[in-house]
C-alpha cells in the first residue's frame, strides 16, 4: 500500500467483509438449529367417543368429546402451519447465510488481489494520478472547448458608462 488512507480503507473493507462472513456462518448455524427443532411434541391426540345409550350423560359426554376433537384438530392444523413456517424460515436463513458468505469472501479475495497487483506494479507518474476513482477526477476542459482568443483577450464589461464619483 502506498498511502495510509489506502491502508485504512483496505483494513476497513477486510474487517467489514470478515464480519459479513461471520454473520453468514451464524445464519447457516441458526438455520440448522431452527430446521432441526421439532414441533411434533405439540401435536394433540384425539379423545374417544363412547356410546352408552340415549341418556343425558352420554349426550353430554359425546358433546364434550366432539368439542375436544375439534379443538385438537384445530391445534394440529396450527402446529402443521408452524412446521411449514419453521421449514421456510430455516431455508431463508440458510440461503441468506450462504449468499453472504460467498459475497464477502469474493470481496476479500478481490481486494487482496487488487492490493497485490498494486504492490507489484511500479509507481510511475501515470499510476500515481490514477489512484483516485474517476468520480474524484477534477474536471479538465478539453483543448477543443477552450479557444486561444478567450485566454488572451482582456475582460470587457458590458456596462461602459462611467460611474459618477462622489
Amino acid at each position: 500500500m502506498s498511502t495510509k488512507h489506502e491502508t485504512k480503507v483496505f483494513k476497513y473493507n477486510l474487517i467489514k467483509n470478515a464480519g459479513g462472513v461471520l454473520i453468514g456462518v451464524f445464519s447457516v448455524i441458526e438455520s440448522i438449529v431452527v430446521g432441526n427443532k421439532s414441533l411434533s411434541d405439540l401435536v394433540t391426540s384425539f379423545t374417544s367417543k363412547n356410546i352408552y345409550g340415549g341418556d343425558a350423560y352420554t349426550g353430554i359426554q359425546n358433546a364434550a368429546a366432539d368439542a375436544a376433537n375439534n379443538a385438537a384438530s384445530s391445534a394440529n392444523k396450527i402446529v402443521y402451519a408452524a412446521e411449514c413456517m419453521r421449514s421456510g424460515f430455516a431455508a431463508i436463513l440458510l440461503v441468506a447465510g450462504l449468499v453472504l458468505i460467498c459475497f464477502c469472501l469474493f470481496n476479500i479475495l478481490e481486494s487482496r488481489a487488487a492490493a497485490a497487483e498494486k504492490a507489484s506494479a511500479p509507481e510511475t507518474a501515470e499510476t500515481v494520478g490514477s489512484s483516485l476513482p474517476e468520480s474524484y477526477e477534477v474536471f479538465k476542459p478539453s483543448p477543443e472547448t477552450v479557444s486561444p482568443a478567450a485566454d488572451t483577450a482582456p475582460a470587457v464589461s458590458e456596462n461602459t458608462e462611467p460611474t459618477p464619483e462622489e
